[in-house]
């Protein structure tokens, strides 16, 4: 299940990135280059070994090839296909296609069980759960052009403004049932929460004027 040789070379990889911003660093103080060029350098540099250091993690994960068969909690009995089947990934770090094994009853029937996605947790969409994390947290203020903008200057990689609107409308569809979930505000009280929202948008309005 592990694939070690391509893991390895990830790691030799990231040694090899360790070791030259060591004298990235070095030969910029020797230098007197400006600050906040040796700081953008070193962030492209961290960049990229965190890079090299993902794409190591998932390297030494495989294909999620556990048999020819697997079963199910419930006892059905899945087959592997004969093919495997790519997936994106998404990360902060930028993009990998992962090859993974996958069971099913029949080909053409639904996949049923992707075991390398279910071990290492893989969202079902193909943006990391991190990256998630910051685009909707920029969302939330800015419109999805502008946390495109900003998380490429950020991180050095574009995400189209669909692919976030659908992240954002994918994120969402938990809204109704959470809401549904919690106790409504005594009556007396409720009337003094609408007010609250009604000014904290009021106050939005006036800052963006």
């Amino acid at each position: 299940m592990f694939s070690q040789s391509t893991a390895g070379h990830n790691l030799e990889e990231l040694q090899a990135l360790t070791m030259e911003l060591g004298q990235y660093v070095h030969d910029a103080t020797r230098k007197g280059v400006a600050a906040h060029v040796v700081e953008k350098g070193i962030w492209n540099r961290v960049l990229e070994m965190g890079r090299q250091a993902l794409g190591g993690f998932i390297a030494g994960q495989g294909d999620g090839d556990v048999g020819e068969t697997f079963m199910m909690p419930d006892g059905q009995v899945l087959k592997r296909l004969d093919r495997t089947h790519t997936r994106p990934y998404q990360s902060i770090f930028g993009r990998f296609e992962l090859n993974r094994v996958v069971y099913e009853t029949r080909e053409s029937q639904k996949i049923e069980c992707v075991p390398l996605d279910a071990r290492l947790q893989f969202p079902e969409s193909g943006f990391s759960y991190v990256l998630q994390d910051w685009d909707q947290a920029l969302g939330v203020e800015q419109a999805f052009l502008r946390v495109d903008d900003t998380m490429g200057m950020i991180l050095g990689f574009n995400q189209s403004v669909d692919s976030l609107e659908r992240m954002n409308r994918h994120m969402a569809r938990d809204v109704a049932s959470f809401r549904s979930s919690r106790e409504a505000p005594p009556t007396d009280e409720e009337g003094h929460v609408i007010d609250g929202l009604r000014q904290m948008g009021t106050k939005r309005k006036l800052r963006g004027n």
